[in-house]
């Protein structure tokens, strides 16, 4: 069961039955499919449908919060930052820069794992990164020795 104000999450679908004298305070969040309750002027209104994913949505936030700790990504974020002397604006067009490289990312990978299975893709993925390692494994002994 979770708790939100009405209209607040897209993600519920529209059958409602209102419930009313229920505490707002019982809150337990689960992942997938759950009930929700929805507070609207002192009244519950009960809602059963398909909830925001929690579990998917932090690991998401933690892998690419790992993945790009050192990142060039942020390197350029530094220098901007030092050249500039304008953290905030670096901070927000940072930020949309990359909600909008995320965002093509979702919208690609959806489009093509509906062709590919994610099998494939993740084995593709993994011969690439193979390829890059070695590859500026092989650039870096080449400069070294020369």
């Amino acid at each position: 069961m979770a708790l939100e104000v009405e209209g607040s999450n897209p993600f519920v679908h529209p059958n409602m039955k209102i419930r009313k004298g229920l505490s707002p305070f019982f809150f337990t969040p689960r992942f997938g499919k759950n009930e929700v309750w929805i507070l609207r002027k002192g009244n519950i209104i009960y809602k059963r449908g398909e909830t925001l994913n929690w579990k998917i949505l932090i690991f998401a936030f933690c892998t690419l919060f790992i993945a790009e700790l050192g990142d060039k990504t942020q390197l350029a974020v530094f220098s901007l930052v030092s050249q500039s002397k304008a953290p905030w604006e670096v901070f927000i067009g940072a930020s949309l820069a990359l909600a909008l490289v995320t965002l093509i990312g979702v919208l690609f990978g959806e489009t093509v794992t509906r062709c590919i299975p994610p099998f494939y893709l993740r084995l593709g993925a993994a011969f690439l990164f193979i390829g890059i390692g070695i590859f500026t494994l092989w650039r870096t002994l080449a400069e070294g020795a020369g």
